[in-house]
């Protein structure tokens, strides 16, 4: 009997000692797993400024190549846009994406387009009727050649450019 209320005893012990191993290292795990995601996101924010990340790094020059003026990744085209009634009209504005290009300083005016540019046409403080026509195009976008329009005061969409490939 002796021998059982010490086995008992041994064996309560033992599991006491375990569960306080396991939840000891439980909690290790969890704070190793917590500090080490701290840190990673504490390298990654400082990775973010360039003067760290210049003086950590080995590998100082840049990825990849600088795009030169030759790499094209759309089709360019040229639109020549002509006034027909009137000589100048300074005030009639060439919008492209939105923002002024140019105005008709003179009868003519030649446009370098690319993939997805808007085409419009600001009459906003024109004080005449201008008629405006698509004179010349590129062959990509021979779509629109021709094209007459009025105007007197407004935007006036002349173009949306979509090349054929």
């Amino acid at each position: 009997m002796i021998k059982a209320v010490l086995n008992q005893n041994t064996d309560e012990k033992i599991s006491k000692t375990r569960k306080k191993f396991s939840c000891s290292f439980e909690g290790f795990l969890f704070k190793a797993a917590i500090s080490a995601l701290l840190v990673l996101v504490a390298v990654q924010a400082a990775f973010l400024d360039p003067v760290f990340k210049s003086t950590v790094s080995n590998d100082n020059k840049l990825e990849g190549e600088v795009l030169k003026e030759e790499a094209y990744f759309f089709t360019p085209c040229k639109m020549e846009l002509k006034l027909i009634n009137i000589d100048h009209c300074p005030d009639l504005e060439v919008l492209i994406n939105g923002e002024k290009s140019t105005a008709f300083y003179d009868k003519t005016v030649m446009l370098e387009l690319k993939d997805g540019d808007v085409v419009e046409l600001d009459a906003g403080t024109v004080l005449e009727e201008a008629v405006v026509q698509v004179s010349s195009v590129s062959s990509n976008i021979s779509g629109f050649l021709g094209k007459t329009m009025s105007v007197t005061d407004g935007i006036h969409l002349v173009a949306l450019v979509n090349p054929v490939q």
